[in-house]
């Protein structure tokens, strides 16, 4: 098997994680995924990854196929407000996201692909938008990691 893509950007996302203070584990969630991880015995994270900005325009598109959509309803049932959509934004940081904001952008109907676009100005934070619309905040750029390890002595 050789190194994929989404090899190097999860690893990306998950380097990060684990030189947090806060960090004791990580493991896949399911092993028959690419995208699902338990954080710490309590967190939910989906992983998913765009390739490099390859207009300059600070803007990457993010596809959930059917079955994607089926795996994070899956996650935030289990995990509720401890679970988190990574987002990792080409080689310029990681966008991270709640429950609550992907389905305020998302149309989670399990019949077609929807997409996430993401989209940081300069010295800014992360816009989210998706079919239903934009997210109606701007997610910092230091969200990542630190939400993750918030509230994070609670079990599941």
């Amino acid at each position: 098997m050789a190194i994929r893509d989404w090899h190097f950007k999860h690893g990306a996302a998950l380097a990060i994680i684990i030189n947090e203070r806060e960090y004791q584990s990580i493991t896949k969630l399911d092993e028959h995924t690419q995208s699902e991880y338990l954080l710490n015995n309590n967190t939910g994270l989906y992983i998913k990854h765009a390739s490099e900005d390859e207009d300059h325009d600070n803007k990457w598109k993010f596809w959930f196929t059917p079955i994607h959509q089926e795996q994070v309803q899956a996650m935030f049932d289990r995990f509720g407000e401890r679970a988190y959509i990574v987002l990792v934004c080409g080689n310029d940081w990681v966008c991270v996201i709640n429950y609550h904001d992907y389905k305020n952008c998302i149309d989670e109907n399990f019949e077609e692909n929807e997409w996430l676009e993401v989209t940081r100005p300069e010295g800014g934070g992360y816009r989210v938008r998706g079919k239903l619309g934009l997210l109606g905040r701007v997610v910092p750029k230091g969200d990542f990691p630190r939400v993750l390890f918030q509230r994070s002595t609670q079990r599941v």
